[in-house]
């Protein structure tokens, strides 16, 4: 790649369709005629055909251009496939001639055949000093494409943000999902190893297949995300809370010992027995949930969670709408 600046084939002078377009461009608005007449003394006017490239990456501007007609693009890779920016009748570009070192960071192409006005870059800070506004309105235009520049990078990256959003959380609770509990749980149960204890908790609700029967899809999913939003009321802003899959759901307590985490999941059972939920376009219907709770084991997730699951079935197996919990030192107690 050459370090020379971009060659602009001399072509005709200005035309009196030309000197309106100078004169109502964003660059030189709110000039008077005599300083837009200097303006068009100390520029030039140049045709350039389509697919010139004026000017590519490191390649210093000579010329602040002003597009009398046609159009130029701006590109991020040399084979013109990643367009940013494009350049129509009254835009400016190659204000670096005058800003920084002067290299450009694009490349810029005609993308029709094309007129611009060309102000070599000694003769547009001659320009600008003579008539401050000059800077002002550059001002303005670099400030706008910033804005649009970062709106255009959000709009990018929103699908991102959304996708991986996506691939961390249930859609239908809007908590965590599966994926992230393996990985968080499991990290903070290892913290937990070292610094504190923790307590986990497997929740399911009880004669849940009972309830898709009755009412269809639609009032299991209501009932879903129902203990999905108590479970959200009962624990802490710091609690990690996931649904593991179908009418299963998980809770972890960092920095809390058993009887403390063993308090919490009875509050979350006894505020679900308590509260009928709702199933279907205004229906309630009472519901319980069964709790399985335990001490975290070795500071690993599959025996801390191989634990609380068998807390919970025997929470099942004992009649429901209780929390069972699991203990290293005492095995498992249960209580309604």
């Amino acid at each position: 790649m050459g370090v020379a600046g971009p060659t602009l084939p001399h072509g005709a002078g200005l035309t009196a369709e030309d000197w309106e377009v100078v004169r109502s461009c964003r660059l030189f608005k709110g000039l008077e005629a005599s300083v837009l007449a200097t303006v068009t003394e100390v520029g030039h006017a140049r045709k350039v055909a389509r697919g010139h490239r004026l000017v590519e990456p490191e390649q210093p501007w000579l010329h602040v251009l002003v597009v009398l007609e046609g159009e130029l693009g701006a590109y991020l890779d040399h084979s013109l496939q990643v367009s940013v920016a494009r350049f129509v009748r009254g835009d400016c570009v190659g204000e670096n001639a005058v800003l920084g070192d002067g290299a450009s960071s694009l490349y810029v192409v005609a993308q029709l055949p094309t007129r611009v006005l060309a102000v070599e870059a000694g003769a547009f800070r001659a320009l600008m000093e003579h008539a401050p506004r000059i800077a002002l309105n550059l001002l303005e235009i670099l400030s706008a494409r910033l804005a649009k520049s970062n709106t255009n990078r959000l709009r990018a990256e929103l699908p991102k943000q959304e996708f991986e959003r996506l691939a961390t959380h249930d859609p239908l609770t809007g908590l965590n999902n599966r994926r992230w509990m393996n990985e968080n749980f499991a990290r903070e149960l290892r913290q937990a190893r070292e610094q504190r204890p923790a307590a986990l908790l497997v929740i399911d609700i009880d004669y849940f297949e009972a309830v898709n029967d009755a009412l269809g899809h639609a009032g299991g999913d209501l009932l879903l995300r129902a203990i999905g939003e108590a479970i959200r009321r009962c624990f802490r802003p710091g609690d990690l809370s996931a649904r593991m899959s179908g009418d299963r759901f998980g809770v972890l307590l960092p920095n809390t010992e058993l009887a403390k985490a063993r308090d919490a999941a009875e509050r979350l059972r006894a505020q679900v027995a308590a509260h009928p939920m709702p199933i279907r376009n205004g229906v309630t219907s009472t519901c319980t949930v069964s709790i399985g709770l335990s001490e975290t084991i070795a500071g690993e997730l599959e025996p801390t969670l191989a634990a609380a699951t068998a807390a919970l079935q025997q929470a099942k197996d004992a009649g429901r709408n209780r929390v069972t919990t699991f203990s290293v030192s005492g095995g498992s107690t249960s209580s309604q």
